[in-house]
């Protein structure tokens, strides 16, 4: 698995497809710092600490492709000496826009998470893709397809999870309205699998107003 991986991020770097308008790559760095803390007989102590790094890649080959590729690393730290865990991800992620009506976000996501009981390890492996749609330019429909293969070293707790979503946004001037609708399916992954299945599906409905899009129809 290292040595796909290691293979997939040189084709990555050195890809010449659709080169013939490549731009300089801009590299991003950002980093966050946490502390949890609880509040017992009105006296707060610290719970925990947390980190998290992530360097990310992005280019421009063309007016049709973009990439980016992400790489974050993330530790937390209990005080009391239990439960600690970090993880490792790498995501590229691939852009295609058609033309002013038609995108396709596509990326495949490996996460390495490790804890003190190794038992509770596993590797997260995950593909999402996105359409995004405009009929018109003021409405975009966004169909997207989600799924994840979680293989942890204890088998019983061995899930593929698979999220199905469609979302659509109306622009009205300095108003934008959003819906979305999303279905998430969970199974075991194997026989050895404990998992139990189930489905849910989740709704939200958004309204953004931004002042600095009004128009003067004057």
């Amino acid at each position: 698995m290292k040595l796909f991986l290691m293979l997939f991020l040189l084709a990555f770097l050195l890809f010449p497809v659709f080169s013939q308008d490549l731009h300089l790559p801009i590299f991003y760095l950002k980093y966050d710092f946490g502390i949890g803390i609880e509040e017992d007989d009105g006296e707060t102590e610290q719970t925990d600490d947390k980190h998290k790094a992530s360097f990310r890649i992005k280019e421009r080959w063309s007016n049709l492709l973009t990439t980016n590729l992400t790489f974050t690393f993330y530790d937390k730290n209990y005080v009391d000496g239990t439960g600690d865990y970090n993880y490792y991800s790498l995501y590229p992620e691939f852009t295609f826009r058609f033309n002013n009506s038609l995108k396709l976000d596509t990326g495949f996501r490996s996460k390495w998470v490790v804890y003190e009981n190794t038992l509770n390890d596993y590797t997260d492996l995950m593909f999402k893709t996105t359409f995004t749609f405009k009929p018109i330019p003021q409405i975009s429909l966004i169909p997207s397809f989600q799924g994840t293969y979680s293989l942890y070293n204890d088998e019983e707790r061995s899930k593929q999870t698979y999220v199905f979503g469609f979302g659509i946004t109306t622009k009205l001037n300095s108003f934008v309205l959003s819906g979305s609708y999303r279905g998430t399916l969970r199974n075991p992954l194997n026989s050895d699998s404990t998992v139990n299945m189930d489905f849910y599906n989740q709704f939200s409905v958004g309204l953004t107003f931004d002042p600095n899009k009004i128009r003067n129809d004057e």
